[in-house]
């Protein structure tokens, strides 16, 4: 059975949903281990990557990928 991963941005004020995205086609399904916030970009961290997303819409912007340490660090070996 696949799992099913999505992204969602929620209204602070309110608490409602202000869009859901699926990840399947970028992040594999991969579940995030972080995810934070700048300039209106949302960075997302998987075990592979790190995914920038669009606070105002969930549009995937860019993936940066690098070698694994491996050491307590951000990736798994």
């Amino acid at each position: 059975m696949e799992t099913i991963r999505n992204l969602h941005a929620l209204i602070c004020k309110t608490g409602k949903e202000k869009w859901r995205v699926s990840t399947k086609s970028w992040a594999k399904g991969a579940a995030f281990t972080l995810v934070f916030y700048s300039d209106g970009v949302l960075v997302a961290a998987t075990k592979d990557a790190n995914h920038a997303v669009s606070a105002d819409d969930g549009s995937h912007l860019w993936k940066y990928t690098y070698e694994k340490i491996g050491h307590g660090g951000s990736y798994e070996k």
